[in-house]
């Protein structure tokens, strides 16, 4: 990211003062936390009192500029390929991408571990009162942590996945969650996939995609999925299926699946993943960029 403003500053720069090289080692020396005088004085010695005021206001804005980290929700139906191009596009940003369906599952396994079923709405609250999950980044991927201890593995065994589809839809399950994920977004960088993270979770965010693929579309992908990881497939029952999940989520009470008002539509019917989180990334690249232009 920071070759891309390296890129913006010096294209700025060439019309007043500095050549395309200058600029560039100027900006690069202010992102290695040198002395903006000194590199001036080093590189610009026939420019040195003439460009200083300019360079001075300039190139710090753009420093500031890359300070700042976005929220940046991922809207959509199943298989559209928001969770992929999230995770791959905070990798690429250095943002945290926040797993909300992980979230549901450590608090399904809560539930489990104290022996509480999703139709226990007293006891349930009782767990959410007190329930901490966070999620922190690591080399090797997310870790999910349940009241401090990692549970990253454990969430994704078959059990845990029945029980946290029963218990996302309970209206305080959902309000816990939603109070965790704004928490963990409040100091920005971070990416998040859903079906409502732009319209409930984070309506404030500063940028928001809503990514759409036909049916047919989704239905191969999700085929294809289920076929690598060498479980049977049916085509047409895996595309009933998506028909039938498509109109739940879009008819719920609860947090429908729509787009913001706001959002930025992406078809991604014909599109690969690293075409989805190219999209995505120029995006937020020019979202970066335009307020220093």
């Amino acid at each position: 990211m920071n070759d891309v403003l390296v890129k913006h500053f010096s294209c700025h720069a060439i019309s007043c003062l500095l050549t395309s090289t200058e600029a560039s080692e100027i900006m690069r020396g202010i992102f290695a936390g040198k002395m903006l005088q000194t590199i001036i004085w080093r590189t610009l010695p026939k420019k040195r009192l003439t460009a200083f005021s300019y360079i001075k206001f300039d190139a710090m804005k753009w420093k500031n500029c890359i300070m700042k980290k976005f929220i940046i929700a991922i809207d959509g139906p199943a298989s559209s390929g928001k969770s992929t191009t999230a995770k791959l596009l905070a990798k690429k940003l250095g943002y945290v991408y926040l797993d909300s369906g992980a979230m549901y599952r450590a608090c399904a396994l809560a539930a489990l571990q104290a022996g509480i079923e999703h139709s226990d709405t007293d006891n349930l609250n009782k767990i959410l009162e007190n329930i901490d999950i966070s999620i922190e980044y690591s080399p090797d991927g997310n870790r999910v942590l349940l009241n401090n201890i990692d549970v990253t593995t454990r969430i994704r065994e078959e059990d845990i996945s029945r029980l946290s589809s029963d218990i996302s839809v309970l209206r305080p399950v959902r309000e816990k969650m939603v109070a965790l994920q704004r928490k963990m977004g409040e100091k920005g960088g971070v990416i998040m996939d859903g079906r409502d993270i732009g319209t409930v979770v984070f309506p404030n965010a500063e940028l928001k995609f809503f990514m759409i693929a036909t049916a047919e579309e989704r239905a191969r992908r999700r085929c294809e999925e289920l076929q690598n990881k060498g479980k049977p497939a049916c085509y047409e029952t895996v595309l009933k299926e998506m028909q039938e999940r498509d109109l739940q989520d879009s008819t719920r009470a609860l947090a429908p699946l729509k787009p913001a008002e706001d959002s930025i539509c992406i078809d991604t019917t014909s599109l690969s993943i690293e075409e989805q989180v190219e999209v995505l990334y120029n995006y937020v690249s020019a979202k970066l960029t335009k307020g220093n232009n």
